[in-house]
């Protein structure tokens, strides 16, 4: 009991406790970086608001397809054409090198 209490509040603590920085983000002397920084976040913070660009009809098909295992399915029939493609080009290369 006292294992789980201790392992707790060690992980308690250990989650309270503010990440490290590293070293070039807390210089205060390099102002390039420093400027730079903002305008990246306002980036960030912009594309977050724009979502993923899809309508909501098609998030939710996307969802459906994907707990149905119809998107699993879509990924293994295009991965199995890539592969028979690249073994069909691997063929006709060896039976050009076998001719020559």
């Amino acid at each position: 009991m006292k294992f789980f209490v201790l392992l707790s509040l060690c992980l308690g603590f250990l989650s309270a406790c503010k990440p490290a920085t590293p070293a070039s983000q807390g210089e205060a002397g390099d102002s390039s970086t420093s400027a730079a920084v903002p305008a990246q976040n306002k980036q960030q913070a912009e594309s977050k608001k724009s979502g993923t660009g899809q309508s909501l009809r098609q998030e939710v098909m996307d969802a459906v397809d994907y707990g149905t295992g119809a998107a699993q399915m879509r990924a293994k029939k295009s991965a199995i054409e890539r592969i028979d493609k690249i073994n069909e080009q691997h063929n006709k290369d060896l039976e050009e090198a076998l001719r020559q």
